[in-house]
């Protein structure tokens, strides 16, 4: 089960400790990098980046275990894309 994993910040990781694995600096870095596998082995298909800051978006589809870049949009781009390609809106209707 996925459950709600942790999410760190830059304040909790002071840089690579000899015999541990370096972890993530940035939230972001750790939603691209460190849940990526555990979505993979879970089974989970699609997986979506939104970056509300760069008004961007970044689509990717799980393909024979390997996460395949599928789409992006920015700023009002028209989005349909899958799994939730039966709607079409404008990317910028995610922002305030």
């Amino acid at each position: 089960m996925l459950g709600s994993a942790p999410r760190l910040s830059g304040e909790f990781c002071d840089g690579p400790t000899p015999g541990r694995p370096q972890t993530t600096s940035t939230p972001r870095d750790f939603d691209r990098h460190g849940k990526r596998p555990v979505y993979a082995r879970e089974g989970v298909r699609h997986l979506w980046f939104v970056d509300p800051a760069a008004r961007d978006l970044e689509a990717f589809e799980l393909r024979d275990g390997e996460w395949v870049l599928i789409a992006t949009a920015r700023n009002d781009d028209p989005v349909s894309i899958p799994p939730f390609d039966a709607v079409t809106f404008p990317l910028d209707a995610l922002w305030p």
